[in-house]
């Protein structure tokens, strides 16, 4: 009958082995996931100043509802990257939640609720071997303040 020593050891490697299984293949795009992507760069901004990110992410929802959408973190400063699916797509804030700060409402960041909506979407067109960098701003975040997003 092994000790308890060895019951641990065994419980550990297990779980390192496993941890590495995960960090390796991490979350995201399923086996298969054939998307197209592209490099996207850019920035949310408020009144034209910087949006706080914490506990805020981007997502990229490509027109074609088949295809999985990118979700990009926002950072303390308002600027996000990573990939998108090449195509046309809308980009809106979602609320993802961030280590010591939890759930985050559009009043919580002092934003109009639509810009975390796919109907209050900005148009972003991601095109593949060019720069992709995008400006959204949500204007004063109030309900009447004018959207504002280019490429």
């Amino acid at each position: 009958m092994p000790g308890i020593a060895f019951t641990l050891r065994c419980f550990l490697q297990t779980t390192v082995i496993l941890a590495t299984c995960v960090c390796v293949v991490g979350c995201g795009g399923a086996t298969g996931d054939t998307r197209d992507l592209a490099d996207v760069a850019g920035k949310f901004t408020m009144g034209g100043k910087p949006l706080k990110g914490a506990g805020l992410s981007v997502s990229f929802q490509p027109a074609d509802e088949k295809i999985t959408p990118s979700m990009l973190v926002l950072k303390d400063d308002g600027t996000f990257a990573g990939k998108a699916p090449v195509g046309a797509n809308k980009a809106f804030l979602v609320a993802s939640g961030a280590p010591g700060v939890g759930h985050v409402a559009p009043t919580d960041v002092g934003i109009d609720p639509k810009y975390m909506t796919i109907d209050g979407a900005f148009p972003a067109n991601v095109e593949k071997g060019k720069p992709n960098n995008f400006e959204f701003d949500v204007g004063d975040g109030t309900p009447s303040a004018p959207a504002t997003g280019t490429n």
